[in-house]
């Protein structure tokens, strides 16, 4: 029995595939925007954030980051907190031989 050729973008028994991405699967451009709106807010100056339309080329700042690490000592703390745990429960700096899972000779 000759099977039937079917159409381009139609799937089986002639149903069409809609031409637009699922919700599911989604369109990777809508989920990496808020990523890239959120570096490059912050490298923007508080008149630029706080302006009524949004101004897609600005001069980039470190000012936030200086303010936040140096000067308000917002985020400082927490790093130094995140740095102690990250370290003491990491046992590949206490034995090098053991890193990445990867058993060697012994010694």
């Amino acid at each position: 029995m000759a099977s039937a050729k079917s159409k381009p973008g139609s799937g089986p028994q002639g149903i069409q595939h809609w031409p637009f991405p699922s919700p599911i699967g989604g369109d990777r451009r809508f989920a990496v925007f808020p990523f890239y709106w959120m570096v490059t807010t912050s490298f923007k100056e508080q008149s630029v954030i706080l302006a009524p339309t949004p101004q897609l080329f600005f001069h980039p700042t470190l000012g936030n980051y200086t303010t936040a690490f140096f000067k308000n000592l917002i985020l400082a703390p927490g790093l130094v907190n995140s740095l102690i745990v990250a370290l003491s429960t990491h046992g590949d700096l206490a034995d090098p031989r053991r890193s990445c899972g990867l058993r060697h000779r012994a010694i």
